[in-house]
């Protein structure tokens, strides 16, 4: 596996791990399996994210932990994923592949200049009060999650520590006329710089901001270090970051048992 497929898997592993450190949740990270769950019955916020298994009996206790608990799950078949039929064993389970999601990179000293910021359009970094609600306001529509799950998603951000100095997550939300139209997520590992969380309202589309959020946050983020660059594409916007220098390395692939889309 190539060191930037590690550097994919292991930013991503990274991030989201923190998703069963927050309320009442639960995360199991070894070196062969991490997997997570929260008080969320709904999806991204139960899911297996590493597999590295020879046991299906591991697969099944995954399985049957999460119908006991009533609660749909995701099971991420990443490139070193094992063993090397999990998604055949997956499907023999009852889930689908719902979407492929391309790992991208980049060198971040040949990413695109941001330019200038559409029309009306503020940038600013999510440090603390009121821009925090906003953000796990948004985090809650773009998932349509529960209002319920407020004290949830602010935990979370507690444990990444989003708005303090050294943390290795930064959020970035784009405002126009005093509301919240755009977010995007950085978050640091050694050397590399992971883009996630990108997504924009459906009346502040088709002007460029979501190629300029994710442009400034990332070399926001880098500050000129040169880092390498990760992410992991929607299908539908890996034209948009082909765009901005990003090239594809290896596929992520989603299982469900229902649809799902990032």
């Amino acid at each position: 596996m190539s060191g930037e497929t590690a550097a994919l898997e292991e930013n991503l592993w990274g991030l989201w791990a923190h998703f069963g450190r927050g309320l009442d949740s639960q995360l199991i990270d070894t070196l062969d399996l991490m997997w997570f769950e929260t008080p969320i019955r709904s999806l991204p916020y139960n899911a297996v994210m590493r597999s590295r298994i020879s046991d299906e009996a591991e697969i099944d206790a995954r399985f049957a932990h999460f119908k006991a608990a009533d609660k749909p799950f995701l099971w991420l078949v990443h490139p070193s994923a094992e063993p090397a039929d999990l998604d055949q064993l997956l499907e023999a389970r009852g889930f689908q592949e719902t979407e492929i999601c391309p790992g991208m990179v980049i060198e971040m000293s040949a990413l695109a200049p941001a330019g200038p910021a559409p029309e009306g359009i503020q940038i600013r970094e999510v440090l603390s009060g009121d821009d925090v609600n906003a953000m796990i306001d948004f985090v809650i529509w773009r998932w349509d999650a529960p209002e319920a799950a407020a004290a949830y998603l602010d935990s979370v951000r507690a444990q990444h520590r989003i708005g303090e100095p050294g943390s290795p997550t930064r959020v970035w939300m784009a405002w126009k006329d005093g509301q919240p139209v755009a977010k995007a997520i950085t978050y640091e590992t050694e050397g590399v710089i992971g883009l996630y969380g990108v997504a924009t309202r459906p009346e502040a589309r088709g002007a460029g901001l979501g190629r300029y959020i994710c442009l400034h946050a990332l070399h926001e983020t880098d500050a000129g270090r040169g880092l390498l660059g990760v992410l992991h594409s929607s299908p539908m916007a890996v034209s948009l970051y082909r765009k901005m220098g990003f090239r594809e390395v290896a596929p992520f692939r989603l299982f469900t048992a229902g649809s799902f889309h990032i």
